[in-house]
This record gives structure tokens, sequence and C-alpha cells, in this order.
């Protein structure tokens, strides 16, 4: 197996520490915070917190290893299935942000405002979820890949950015017009972003790694679907505040070290 390859398998081949995912669930199960969407104009309280039994039993002590053939004589360890890819993750994802924007303009189109704040509210969150998923797991792989697999993971958080900065700008537009010319621009633009990324950077790790090593990635990337707030159609706060300790809970739990008494 190339250095390469086993760069990218050593990123994603690791202990999750069961006291820093207890901690991190312990200290932050719920916030309860009063956001403010443009969209309804009114402040809403919401509650965001962990599903924590899924997560804890998801992380405590498993030790989870990538098929390495070379090493291995192409004997896995454990059985992978392609489904759990972190590229049919991804995928999956980008299909349901469309889902999820065109459902909000349904909405939109027939004047239902409540439903279409909250589609609006679940679209944000969806794409804050997605995108602190893929900058904390799959970037970080498509780092290891060589000069051009950094090239596309840099571009991809510069898209990202632009994203993030439209969402905010969105949440100080009160002119209904206005907003809606903003939020279609983002999502032109979005769309754009998602066919770059799987035309080119997911096929570009999926020529440079093994099924195995994604399934891990794939599996600790889906693993950020279970943090979710408690409501449904999560309200989106004024500053992001709530989102942000989402978002937060997110990280931690990807910010991987070995367990107490388990080598690095």
């Amino acid at each position: 197996m190339s250095r390469t390859m086993a760069q990218v398998a050593s990123s994603v081949i690791c202990m999750a520490s069961a006291q820093q995912a207890a901690s991190t669930l312990g200290n932050i199960k719920s916030a309860k915070l009063a956001p403010y969407s443009s969209l309804s104009g009114r402040a809403r309280r919401t509650t965001v917190s962990v599903s924590s039994p899924a997560l804890v039993h998801s992380w405590q002590g498993r030790q989870i290893r990538a098929k390495i053939s070379a090493e291995r004589g192409g004997e896995e360890e454990e059985e992978v299935t392609t489904k759990e890819d972190i590229i049919l993750e991804v995928k999956h994802d980008h299909a349901e942000l469309e889902e999820c924007f065109q459902r909000y303009k349904k909405a939109h189109s027939k004047g239902q405002d409540h439903e279409a704040r909250n589609l609006f509210n679940q679209f944000v969150w969806e794409i804050s979820r997605h995108s602190v998923s893929e900058e904390l797991i799959l970037y970080p792989m498509m780092d290891l890949l060589g000069d051009r697999g950094k090239e596309l993971a840099d571009q991809s958080r510069e898209d990202h950015h632009r994203t993030k900065e439209i969402l905010a700008e969105l949440q100080t537009i009160s002119d209904p017009s206005l907003f809606e010319k903003r939020l279609n621009i983002m999502m032109a633009e979005l769309r754009d972003h998602m066919k770059m990324e799987e035309e080119e950077d997911l096929a570009y790790l999926e020529a440079r790694t093994d099924l195995a090593t994604r399934v891990t990635a794939g599996r600790t990337f889906s693993s950020g679907k279970k943090i979710v707030p408690t409501h449904p159609h999560p309200e989106i706060p004024d500053n992001f505040v709530a989102l942000e300790v989402a978002l937060r809970l997110l990280r931690n739990l990807f910010t991987l070290s070995p367990s107490k008494g388990e080598s690095k």
C-alpha cells in the first residue's frame, strides 16, 4: 500500500474517546435559546439537543479499522457495504438539500408562510450540518491525496465560505423579494459546488482510496446526523447562536482521540 493510502487510512482509523464523547454529551445536552427568523419576524424558543444514547453507543470503546489489503492479505476485518461509502453519503446529502429547497419554494409559492419558514430553517440546518461534516471528514482526506487533492479541498472550502456569507446576509434582509433573489443566487452557486464536488472531488477520492477506508469515513460522516435540534424544523437564530451550539457538538464528536489504555 502506498504511503499516501496509509496516511488516508490512518486519518480515519482511530479510537473515539468514550470519555470525551460522554463529556461532550453530558455537558451540552441541550441549549434553549430564543432565535429570530427573518422569515417569521418574531422570536421563538427552540431546543438543540443530542440523541445521546445512540451516540454514546456508537463511540464507546470501539476501534474502527479500515481494510488495508496490503497488510491483511486481502482479508476484511469487518463487513463493509457499499452504501456506507462516504462518496454515497455525500451524494445523498446533496440530493436531500435539493429536495428540502424545492419543498421550501413550493410552500413559498403557495403563500404558506409558516410552512415556508419552517422549511427554510430546516434547509439552513441541513446545509450547516453537511458543511461541517465535509470540512471535518471529507476535506482532510482530500488534503492527503497530493497537491490536486488539496487544491480541490481548498476550492470546496471557499465555496462553503461563500454559502455561509450569503446565509448570514439573509438573516439581515427584511424585503421579501430581495430575500428570494439572494436565496436563489446562493442555491445556484450551491448547485454548481455540489456538481463540481461530485464530478471532481469524489471521483478523485474514489480513484485513490479503497472501499473500506471510505466506508469507515462514511460511518463517521453519517454519525453527524444523530445531532439534531429537538424541533423537527429548527428555528434559525439571530447571529446563528443556537445553530452554533449544535454545530459545536458535531465538531466535538468528530475530534477523535485514542481512549485510555489504547496505544496511539
